[in-house]
C-alpha cells in the first residue's frame, strides 16, 4: 500500500494512509479531480487536517506539505489530535497534500482531514 483513502458518505472527514511518499493528492474539487471525494456529487472546496498519527524510524521523520508549505513535520512515531484542542491546520487549505517520509523507506502515516 502506498496510498488508500478511507471516507464515508455520512462523514465529512477522510483518512490518508500511507507508508511511501504520496506524491500530491488532489483536495479540491468534484469526485473526476479530487482524490477525497466520497460520491459522484461531492465537490470539496478544502480540507483541514485534524489528526495525524505517524511512525517512522530513529533519524527519519514525516514532512507534510500543503502546496509548496511544509505544515508539520513528525518524527519518531506518535499521534496528535489537533480538534481536540479545538483547532485544526488548515493553512492553504485547498492546496494538494503530500507527505514525505525523509531519511528511510520504512514508515507509516495516517492523516485525518475534515473537508469543506
Amino acid at each position: 500500500m502506498a496510498v488508500s483513502y478511507k471516507t464515508s458518505n455520512a462523514s465529512p472527514r477522510v483518512i490518508v494512509q500511507a507508508n511511501a511518499n504520496t506524491g500530491d493528492i488532489v483536495i479540491a474539487g468534484n469526485n473526476t479531480v479530487s482524490n477525497v471525494t466520497s460520491f459522484d456529487a461531492e465537490e470539496v472546496n478544502g480540507a483541514a487536517i485534524s489528526q495525524v498519527s505517524w511512525g517512522a524510524p530513529v533519524d527519519a521523520y514525516w514532512a507534510v506539505y500543503r502546496g509548496a508549505n511544509l505544515v508539520g513535520v513528525y518524527n519518531g512515531s506518535g499521534h496528535i489530535n489537533y480538534s481536540a484542542y479545538g483547532m485544526a491546520l488548515n493553512l492553504d487549505a485547498s492546496a494538494n497534500l503530500s507527505a514525505n517520509l525523509v531519511g528511510s523507506a520504512n514508515g507509516t502515516i495516517n492523516i485525518e482531514l475534515k473537508k469543506s
